[in-house]
């Protein structure tokens, strides 16, 4: 995230976020990966995108894990769309897998 300009918080342990439900959630066992890998392949196609890339894969990671994965994010300092706005002013990625 810092790469991006997005700077992370000191966490501190007397700060308890909101909880909109169980810290020990878990979405879909030992497939997750797929789950996620996935879902970003279903939104970079929706967006008419040749490649898949880290905001594809933020945001199916956001979809399947919801409220919980904001609170976890926010934890660490930025909100969702604070990294989504730095991600969309980013470079494309070298790293990021062609649709196919």
């Amino acid at each position: 995230m810092q790469a991006l300009g997005v700077g992370e918080k000191a966490l501190d342990p007397n700060e308890q976020p909101a909880q909109h439900g169980t810290q020990r959630f878990r979405r879909g066992g030992e497939n997750v990966v797929q789950l996620v890998r996935s879902r970003a392949a279903d939104i970079a196609a929706a967006r008419d995108a040749s490649l898949l890339g880290t905001v594809h894969v933020l945001d199916a990671v956001a979809a399947i894990y919801g409220a919980y994965f904001d609170e976890v994010l926010y934890s660490r300092g930025p909100s969702r769309d604070e990294l989504m706005q730095r991600l969309a002013e980013a470079p494309e990625e070298p790293s990021a897998a062609k649709l196919g």
